[in-house]
Order: structure tokens, then sequence, then C-alpha cells
């Protein structure tokens, strides 16, 4: 087994890792943590919580703290994972401001491509930029996506005007989404469900897909993004 690892010294709480062609006992993933498993390529039968489930190529596996996880087979599969400790995620549901939220199960309907991007973006970020902000926002825009509110978030038509500006206007640095979500009296949980209900991206992928488009990289973007994939993907969704 190939087995590569990033940490962040300013992220402690967060583990990227990257294995290829793991087999059965390789990979231990602590039972304190909320791991997501993305397929790059190949099949992988992983058992998690007594189930043995199958997956493929660009597949998204959420493993939940206290679920037991096991790999049954993974030959010839690329598979990157994001660990996010405890410490982290109380942070995260801290912000969510009581809003009554599910994890999102496999087999709900999610935009898996915005999903993918998402995780892409924070993985780049985490390896090669210096902007912990970025960082976070990144990821915590990938979190939401993993959970779902039992509620209906929507944005009015008003204040996605007012977002939509705030976000074209910030050319030399990103926006921040708890500042964001403040100006709004929203929480940034809501602020991201609402803007991908309407936009069909999170409100960072938009900022920096419209800098792309406006042929524009800024410093804090500029060595870590793959421009192509952002832009086929606003394309399509635009």
């Amino acid at each position: 087994m190939n087995c590569k690892n990033w940490k962040n010294k300013n992220l402690k709480s967060i583990l990227l890792q990257e294995w290829n062609d793991a087999s059965p006992g390789d990979i231990k993933l602590s039972l304190r943590h909320f791991h997501i498993l993305h397929i790059k390529k190949g099949n992988v039968a992983l058992k998690i919580g007594g189930k043995i489930s199958q997956y493929g190529d660009n597949d998204f596996v959420f493993v939940r703290r206290h679920e037991k996880f096991k790999i049954i087979s993974a030959q010839n599969a690329k598979v990157i994972c994001i660990s996010i400790k405890r410490k982290y995620l109380s942070v995260f549901h801290s912000k969510i401001h009581n809003l009554p939220i599910l994890p999102v199960q496999a087999s709900e309907s999610l935009n898996y491509t915005l999903l993918r991007l998402s995780f892409n973006l924070f993985c780049s970020a985490f390896k090669k930029a210096s902007d912990v902000q970025v960082i976070k926002d990144l990821l915590e825009e990938l979190l939401i996506q993993c959970y779902k509110s039992t509620t209906d978030l929507v944005l009015d038509p008003q204040s996605l005007i007012k977002i939509e500006a705030i976000i074209k206007l910030r050319k030399e640095e990103p926006i921040q989404l708890q500042i964001v979500a403040d100006n709004f009296l929203i929480s940034p949980f809501h602020l991201v469900k609402g803007f991908i209900n309407h936009y069909q991206s999170t409100p960072l992928l938009y900022q920096i897909g419209y800098h792309i488009q406006e042929d524009f990289i800024p410093e804090w973007l500029s060595g870590w993004i793959e421009t192509s994939e952002i832009r086929n993907y606003l394309e399509s969704v635009t």
C-alpha cells in the first residue's frame, strides 16, 4: 500500500490522507473523528457499522463518529480521506445557531459534482494554500453539504442580490462566511444552503469562479487552484 499524509500546523484538528491499493487492516480510522472519503478511482468494498457496501469511481463515503469502519477490498483503488476531529466539529456545530440538522445519507439526493469540486478545492488549499481562513471556509462549505436541515433554508431575492454584489466586489481577499452571514443575521449554514439552492454553487466557489471568468487570479488563489474544473462546472450551471 502507498499512503501519504498531510497536516497543517495551524489546523491540527484536520488530517488529510491518500492511499492506493489498501488491503484489509491497512487503514484504521479513529472512531472519534468524522471522515469524508472520496473514491478517486477503482472499486472499494467497505464495512461500516456492520454493513458491507461497494463503491466505485467518484463515490463519496461519510463515516460518522463512533461508526466502526473496515476496508474489505480496495485493490487498484485510489482513495482520499479528510478526517475531522471532535474539537473542530464542535466549533462547526456551534455556528449553526441551533438549526435542527441531520447527516446526509449516501442514498439521498446530493449534487455530487459540486461536492466533488468542493472536496478537491479543500484538498488543494490544505496542501498548498497559506491562508488558513480560506481553508476553514472551504471545509465549512464542504461539511455543510454533508448535512441537511429539517427546515427549508432559502434566501430572499434582495438578500441574494446583495450577497452576490459583496462577493463580486471582493477581489484582493476571499469572503469570510461568518462575516457575510452576520451581515444578514443568519448562520453560515443557512447562507451556504440558501446560496446552493439558488446558484448550485457555494459562496466561496462562486467568488473563485467569478475571478476565473474575469481572467483575474488574485494572490490568495495563485498556485493552488485548478481553474478548468471550476470553469467547466460553473458553465454547466449558468
